[in-house]
């Protein structure tokens, strides 16, 4: 809906990534913890687990080991996980 930002944001939005507001539930039938709910759930669905499903979720990186990484690195193995995720979305949407 937004291919402009879709190219930089999983969840992107008119002006950016989508945000948690004041807006009427109403409206917006999804608030940003609802969207992140079902973006882990089809993480976990399809076997996507720890740092890569940390790291989509935009979660913090802690302890000594995971403050090594390097996210340049593991940016295509990211993008594939993306993928996974997005595209079992979009099969399971029922619209």
């Amino acid at each position: 809906a937004y291919p402009k930002h879709a190219r930089e944001y999983i969840f992107a939005g008119e002006r950016g990534p989508l945000s948690n507001s004041s807006e009427n539930r109403a409206h917006l039938g999804h608030w940003g913890g609802d969207l992140r709910q079902t973006h882990a759930t089809a993480g976990k669905t399809l076997e996507i687990y720890g740092l890569h499903g940390k790291l989509l979720l935009g979660h913090a990186l802690q302890g000594d080991h995971e403050g090594y990484v390097s996210l340049a690195g593991l940016a295509g193995a990211l993008l594939a996980a993306q993928d996974k995720i997005s595209e079992y979305l979009v099969k399971n949407m029922n619209m």
